[in-house]
């Protein structure tokens, strides 16, 4: 039993660590946006290469999830969602991948990451209005992306 609780404590602080990572990309995002902005660039060729977010949003991670459900992506959350002051997060298992399901309480975080350029990570991200879903393969975030009218960022 001592095992168990240990897994648990050890499942709980990788969970907590994944999501301080994602919230300090988020956060990067945004001000790299607002550096972007404010160095009087005319939009030029420092974009071309990022997807365009979609106008797809959803509610809450339980409605995307839904979403995906439908479409034939089984998505079974592992909890409602956890939230902070940026966004709402949970886990799910599409296709034998991890699937981490946010929706942003303001869009343009979404915006921000799209632009922003490629940090060479592991794993894809699908993307619309005010959501992500980070898997592994850019393969499943492009059958996300286009399940429930989404992009993708490799």
């Amino acid at each position: 039993m001592r095992n168990d609780g240990h897994r648990l404590v050890q499942s709980a602080a990788m969970g907590r660590q994944r999501f301080r990572n994602l919230s300090i990309a988020a956060v990067a995002g945004v001000v790299m946006l607002a550096t972007t902005a404010c160095g009087g660039s005319d939009g030029g060729d420092a974009t071309t290469d990022s997807p365009e977010p979609t106008d797809s949003s959803f509610p809450s991670v339980i409605a995307l999830a839904d979403a995906l459900t439908e479409s034939g992506l089984s998505c079974t959350l592992e909890y409602e969602g956890l939230r902070d002051d940026t966004r709402e997060l949970s886990l799910c298992t599409v296709k034998g991948e991890q699937a981490t399901l946010s929706i942003y309480a303001d869009p343009s975080t979404v915006t921000a990451f799209l632009i922003s350029p490629d940090q060479g990570g592991v794993g894809a991200t699908a993307a619309g209005a005010n959501w992500t879903v980070d898997v592994d393969s850019e393969a499943l975030a492009t059958q996300i992306a286009d399940a429930v009218d989404g992009t993708v960022k490799p």
